[in-house]
């Protein structure tokens, strides 16, 4: 985030001319994100094993300025899984994460139809876990589930290269870098035992990928 305060500064506080052949922002924007990410399944809930790499967003946003433009994001970060078992019991966990965030994204430089944007934004992670557990180890139903829910902050910056292909579609190679600020759930007394399907503990993920957007 200081990063992307001292691009801003460095924005406002330039030269008038600076910018001047650099195309501003569409009025509007709806686009859908697809990113490769690095994985955390382990911070996510402990003894998570798997997690899907892929993460889905949906933005929304509009221009207040000819180089600024704030917006919202609908961001689906995925299922991590994992599984413990022994001679007659399975234990299954699941937990499921999404968020809902505020961004502002500004213009850097840019042509015609090819362009360079800094995001930044932040907003709320809802989290879901599941605990499962089966009285065998494998071939039958679990018989005992519990659930536990979290909500907490995270943050995020990146850079975008739009690639304007019509008058109102774009397409855009992203990145983006995730805080994801769980806080540590972990047992503090040994005495109160927690299930280790709702641990977890902050982490941080980077994501390539790209973007198809509608703009007016």
């Amino acid at each position: 985030m200081r990063i992307l305060a001292a691009v801003l500064l460095a924005i406002f506080t330039s030269a008038p001319g600076t910018f001047a052949q650099t195309p501003s922002l569409p009025r509007g924007v709806i686009g859908v994100t697809v990113t490769r990410a690095s994985t955390d399944a382990s911070e996510r809930m402990r003894l998570g094993s798997e997690g899907r790499p892929w993460i889905y967003s949906g933005e929304l946003s509009v221009r207040l300025a000819p180089r600024l433009a704030i917006g919202g994001e609908a961001i689906d970060l995925g299922i991590a899984t994992g599984e413990t078992a022994g001679q007659s019991f399975r234990s299954t966990g699941e937990q499921q994460e999404r968020a809902v965030v505020a961004l502002m994204r500004v213009r850097i430089n840019g042509r015609e139809r090819l362009a360079f944007d800094v995001v930044g934004g932040a907003g709320a992670l809802f989290q879901r876990h599941t605990a499962m557990q089966a009285p065998c180890f494998s071939g039958c139903a679990a018989t005992f589930a519990s659930e536990f829910k979290h909500v907490a902050a995270v943050y995020f910056a990146g850079a975008d290269v739009p690639i304007r292909l019509g008058r109102h579609f774009s397409i855009a190679a992203i990145s983006r870098y995730y805080w994801l600020r769980r806080g540590d759930n972990t047992p503090q007394n040994p005495r109160e035992p927690l299930p280790w399907q709702f641990e977890h503990k902050s982490s941080s993920r980077l994501a390539v990928g790209a973007a198809a957007r509608v703009t007016w």
